[in-house]
C-alpha cells in the first residue's frame, strides 16, 4: 500500500496534507499554543496517510486474529483493535495533544472498511464485546515494528520502545466515546477543530479504502478482490465526498 500510495498523483497527496495541517493550526488555536508546531506532538510532522496504511492492519496480529485469517481468511472487527492502536501509540507521545492530533486518523482507520460495516456497528462491537487481550503482546510489538516502518524520522525514538502496546486494551474502551463527540461537533463553522477533523478524516478514508482493495486483491492467497468489490469502495467513498462537499457549500451560501 505505502509503495502504491508513494506512486500516486502529488495533487492526491498534497490535499491530504493541506486538510491535515488547516487541522494542526486549528489545533493550535483552539489550545492557544504559540510553541513551535511540534510540541503538539511529533506525529503531525509525517504523512497522514502514510500512518494510516501502518496503523490500518495492526489488529490482525492479535494471536486469535491471525489463527482466525489461517482458518477463516477474515479478521472481522480487526480496525477497532488498530485504531486503539494508534490511540495508545499517539498518546504515549504526548499525553496532552496525542489524541487529537490522531483523530483524523483514529476515525479513518475504523472506517476504511466502511463498505463493510457501519460506524454504528463498529462502536457498538468495541463497547459491547470483548476483543483483547490475548496475551500474545509479542507479536503485536513485532508487527508494530515492521509496519511503523514509515518515511517519518520524528517518531524512530517512539518506534523503537512500543511498550504502549500494553496500552490497547484500555483504549479500545475509549474509542467510542472518541466518536460520540465526533457525532456532535461543536458547532458549524469552517473553522471549527471538529469539522475540519472530520474533513481530514473523510479525505483520508477514500484513499486509504481504495488502497487497501487494491492491495488486497495482489496480497491475499484467499482469493482475489473483484473489480465489483474495487467498484463499489470508489463509488462509497465518492458517495461520501459529495455529501461532505454538499454540506460546505451549504455553510458557505449561509457565510458560515
Amino acid at each position: 500500500m505505502l509503495k502504491k500510495y508513494r506512486s500516486l498523483d502529488e495533487g492526491v497527496k498534497s490535499a491530504i496534507s493541506k486538510a491535515y495541517e488547516m487541522i494542526v493550526e486549528a489545533i493550535r488555536a483552539t489550545f492557544s499554543i504559540d510553541e513551535n508546531v511540534k510540541n503538539i506532538s511529533p506525529l503531525i510532522k509525517c504523512d497522514p496517510v502514510e500512518i494510516v496504511i501502518a496503523f490500518h492492519d495492526l489488529g490482525k496480529c492479535t494471536k486469535k486474529n491471525q489463527e482466525s485469517l489461517r482458518e477463516r481468511c477474515t479478521a472481522p472487527y480487526h480496525e477497532i483493535i488498530s485504531a486503539a492502536s494508534l490511540y495508545a501509540f499517539s498518546v504515549s507521545i504526548n499525553r496532552k495533544f496525542g489524541l487529537i492530533s490522531a483523530l483524523p486518523h483514529i476515525i479513518a482507520i475504523l472506517l476504511h472498511h466502511h463498505s463493510m460495516r457501519s460506524i454504528k456497528d463498529i462502536i457498538n462491537k468495541a463497547s459491547r464485546d470483548k476483543l483483547y487481550w490475548d496475551n500474545d503482546s509479542e507479536n503485536m510489538v513485532e508487527c508494530a515494528k515492521i509496519s511503523l516502518g514509515v518515511n517519518c524520522p520524528d517518531l524512530t525514538p517512539y518506534i523503537a520502545n512500543p511498550t504502549w502496546i500494553s496500552n490497547i486494551p484500555k483504549y479500545i474502551s475509549e474509542l467510542p466515546k472518541i466518536i460520540s463527540v465526533m457525532e456532535k461537533p461543536r458547532g458549524t463553522n469552517r473553522n471549527n477543530l471538529y469539522y475540519l477533523v472530520y474533513r481530514g478524516a473523510v479525505m483520508i478514508t477514500g484513499i486509504i479504502s481504495i488502497l487497501d482493495r487494491y492491495a488486497a486483491s495482489i496480497n491475499r492467497w484467499c482469493g482475489e478482490i473483484s473489480e465489483e468489490d474495487l467498484d463499489r469502495d470508489v463509488k462509497e467513498y465518492l458517495r461520501r465526498r459529495r455529501a461532505f462537499m454538499e454540506a460546505s457549500g451549504a455553510l458557505d451560501i449561509g457565510g458560515i
